[in-house]
């Protein structure tokens, strides 16, 4: 018999599950709210279960498919950093990003990125697979018990910004994403969910048709076509126009705003025409901008904007009406940016 993962299943399925194994199929209901209510993943510690249930349990289902490799906490934030180690030997990045008044999960879709983009360490390790999903619920619930035990509140917001492109392993993410959003599983409201994508047209126009109300972020980081290019290669495939017409069809379906991120090279895409086109282009969304801005990275061949070039970026934008806020760097004392810690660990293994 195939181990049986709760963490990749829907309630139902659990219930037939343990109706087939010759249980009751309320059990399921059992072990669905000791994992998503409580935190507790060991069926030994499942106390309403029966004793006669808990040796077939333990050898014939798994509850969380991913464990913690290495753990970084920032001294001066309070992020925290996870690197996850899967069955197979693989490991991804995940990070906890305690705020005032929220805790965010940022979560990963795949083991390493296929598309390469140029500023990010994850796609310079290239593609290994897609991630399953229980092993993006397993991050979710691992992350979410660390943050009951340490802050005292459990995870408020989930983004898929981690490692890899969602819309590229979109099958599991928005399984995953039921799991997590029902109220038989953590009962996240879809409107505390954020997908970041580079521009996938063809996940957004499936994310519409199927009519899922999650938020939606666009890693754009130029208004032009052929500096865009040079960052994110898949640009190539998908223009800028072919992706604002994209996303309009999302806001004229949802009504939602969409997140445009922005990442600040100084001398690259921080100048007056680029913040003029930029504003040109988004003035009729419903759009916020968030802008990043770069901090230097060996061997990548771009620099630190200066003060005076994002203070005019930001108000070209702003004179605009478009509203734009400046993304604060978090953790950088323990290579919060994703790929660093995963890099960390398998150089040695290369």
């Amino acid at each position: 018999m195939k181990m049986f993962i709760f963490t990749g299943e829907t309630l139902q399925e659990a219930r037939e599950f343990m109706v087939s194994s010759g249980d009751k199929k309320y059990r399921a209901d059992q072990v669905f709210k000791w994992i998503y209510k409580k935190n507790v993943f060991d069926p030994v510690k499942m106390t309403d279960l029966p004793s006669g249930l808990i040796p077939f349990l333990n050898k014939k289902t798994r509850v969380v498919s991913v464990s913690v490799q290495d753990r970084r906490v920032s001294k001066r934030d309070r992020t925290s950093k996870y690197l996850f180690r899967l069955n197979d030997g693989n490991c991804i990045e995940s990070a906890f990003l305690p705020y005032e008044k929220r805790n965010t999960a940022c979560l990963s879709a795949q083991v390493g990125c296929p598309l390469g983009c140029m500023f990010c360490a994850t796609g310079k390790q290239g593609f290994i697979r897609n991630l399953s999903a229980d092993e993006i619920v397993g991050q979710y619930l691992i992350m979410n018990r660390d943050a009951v035990k340490e802050t005292g509140r459990g995870i408020t917001n989930i983004v898929l910004m981690g490692m890899g492109e969602p819309f590229l392993n979109y099958d599991s993410v928005f399984r995953a994403l039921e799991i997590l959003s029902e109220p038989w599983g953590a009962g996240m409201s879809p409107r505390r969910i954020t997908i970041s994508t580079s521009g996938i047209i063809t996940g957004i126009n499936r994310l519409i048709s199927e009519k899922k109300r999650y938020k939606l972020s666009i890693s754009l980081h130029s208004p032009f076509d052929e500096k865009r290019r040079k960052l994110i290669p898949v640009n190539k495939k998908y223009s800028i126009k072919r992706l604002l017409d994209a996303i309009d069809r999302y806001i004229e379906a949802t009504g939602m705003m969409v997140t445009f991120q922005y990442l600040l090279i100084g001398g690259f895409n921080d100048a007056k025409a680029d913040a003029g086109m930029l504003a040109e282009m988004l003035k009729d969304i419903k759009c916020k901008v968030n802008i990043i801005i770069y901090n230097r990275v060996a061997d990548l061949p771009f620099k630190k904007p200066p003060e005076k070039s994002v203070e005019r970026f930001m108000s070209i934008l702003a004179s605009a009406g478009i509203k734009t806020t400046i993304r604060k760097s978090r953790g950088d004392d323990i290579d919060s940016g994703c790929g660093q810690l995963r890099q960390r660990h398998i150089k040695p293994e290369r």
